[in-house]
């Protein structure tokens, strides 16, 4: 009990490419409002996230829709966001890292060998009379 959860980074990808995929459901990535203002869209979804559903609700209806739109809008980028930073979280971590150390593991096991084919080599150009 007095411990925390581990959280599995492949499970919560998961949990997030879900989130997705539920708010791109109501493909409202297919509405077209490139005549409305960025700062418009941005300032309806902000008005939208934090206002309770009642008062969302009396909203006359071409508002409504419009904030309802921007919020979902606003929310889809949001989780794809969230989805993308897990990924590269989780490649970094599984894929990258592992790969990082192996190869400074490889690196690290042939110094000695490095080692000794630069004392031949100095060995070698340093007897008087030869060419490098």
């Amino acid at each position: 009990m007095r411990q925390a959860p581990k959280r599995q980074p492949g499970a919560e990808l998961v949990r997030a490419l879900k989130r997705v995929n539920d708010l791109a459901r109501f493909e409202l990535g297919r509405v077209e409002v490139s005549k409305v203002p960025i700062r418009r869209m941005k300032t309806l979804a902000r008005y939208g996230a934090s206002s309770k559903a009642p008062l969302l609700a009396r909203l006359s209806e071409p508002r409504r829709t419009a904030t309802l739109v921007a919020v979902t809008r606003s929310l889809e980028a949001e989780a794809i966001d969230d989805a993308l930073d897990l990924f590269a979280l989780l490649t970094a971590t599984r894929l990258i890292s592992p790969a990082r150390r192996k190869s400074s593991g490889d690196r690290l096991a042939m110094l000695p060998k490095l080692e000794k084919a630069s004392q031949r080599l100095s060995a070698g150009s340093s007897t008087p009379g030869t060419r490098a």
